[in-house]
């Protein structure tokens, strides 16, 4: 058998060029599992958080109004553990929660969503705040945190809504 130097070098040559191909697949494959950039991830949650911040109006004071009375109410709560005036506190819980309805219905008068879920919310809110043992816990702001921001994302929507209706015409 003849040994041809040409051939051996073409062969070498080959060699190069698969290892280097398969070089540049393993880099491509790492630059596609490597993370995002927390940038990104920080930029796409800004995303999400920002819009219902930007449907806020200056006629939504009634919901600060109800976040108010849901802060006098959870110190209330207080009070109840030590048992002095444990009737009296279910008695003001009643009558704030009331009166904090009251104040999402002003919200949702005043150009805000309304809807079934926003009166199940407040619902299961009284009703957590009347279960012994954690009603010490601030459950009452944070239902009317969670209604609040329901009406802000039903305003957005309602928005595109009319954006996609007016751009159909």
């Amino acid at each position: 058998m003849s040994y041809d130097p040409q051939k051996q070098k073409n062969l070498h040559n080959e060699r190069q060029t698969d290892q280097a191909e398969k070089e540049k697949e393993a880099s491509d494959s790492e630059k596609e599992k490597s993370p995002q950039k927390p940038r990104r991830s920080l930029g796409n949650l800004a995303k999400k958080i920002l819009p219902p911040i930007s449907q806020m109006k200056f006629s939504d004071s009634a919901i600060f109004v109800a976040l108010g009375a849901a802060g006098f109410k959870d110190l209330l709560d207080l009070i109840s553990l030590t048992g002095i005036g444990y009737f009296l506190v279910i008695i003001m819980t009643f009558l704030i929660f009331i009166f904090i309805g009251f104040m999402i219905l002003l919200t949702i008068m005043s150009g805000g969503g309304g809807g079934f879920w926003i009166l199940l919310i407040l619902f299961g809110g009284a009703g957590i705040e009347l279960l012994p043992g954690i009603d010490f816990l601030p459950v009452t702001m944070a239902t009317v945190i969670m209604i609040y921001l329901r009406i802000l994302s039903k305003r957005r929507k309602n928005q595109e809504k009319m954006q996609a209706q007016e751009s159909y015409a």
